[in-house]
């Protein structure tokens, strides 16, 4: 799907989504993206995702485990005009999952829209906490998770360690 928050990423979305319309976290996924766009005219579209993600849990409903479910929520939180619902429904799945980067990031994006520092934070510092340094060199996603816990502390006014996560993020992943 590319890596990092690229142009690329809708492009990518749409090709996955248009090759299995069966994949609901697919269509919930785009949906959460035109949200935080933060634009009015793809709201319709966001509304247009999240059917498309009902219809295909809908056909293939042992493909929609809980992960999805909550994505799905979420989404439906956001639409209906509550975004910190959204963040609480991605928050209680990221308490017993907080390795889940991609839901990690989701949460991530939706609390800096409302506002809260303080709950970016909690979840990067537990998203942190899944990974020790010695087994950070295999995962293919620490950079991200440094570059997001960068961007939280910085957020709460942790300047000088926001600074050597965000450089230790970029040594992982320069994008």
């Amino acid at each position: 799907m590319g890596r990092g928050q690229r142009r690329a990423t809708a492009d990518a979305i749409a090709r996955v989504t248009a090759e299995a319309p069966d994949f609901a976290l697919g269509h919930a996924f785009k949906g959460h993206l035109l949200l935080l766009l933060g634009r009015s005219e793809l709201v319709a579209p966001a509304r247009a995702a999240l059917a498309a993600a009902h219809a295909a849990t809908a056909r293939t409903p042992q493909m929609a485990p809980a992960r999805t479910a909550a994505v799905v929520a979420a989404l439906e939180a956001y639409l209906a005009g509550f975004p910190r619902r959204a963040a609480v429904i991605l928050g209680a799945w990221l308490e017993d999952n907080p390795g889940d980067m991609l839901l990690t990031k989701l949460d991530h994006q939706i609390r800096f829209l409302m506002g809260d520092r303080r709950g970016m934070l909690a979840m990067t510092t537990r998203a942190m906490a899944v990974v020790s340094e010695a087994d950070a060199g295999d995962d293919p996603l620490h950079g991200y998770r440094l570059g997001a816990h960068a961007f939280a502390l910085e957020e709460n006014g942790h300047y000088a360690e926001a600074e050597a996560a965000g450089r230790a993020g970029l040594e992982r992943a320069s994008d």
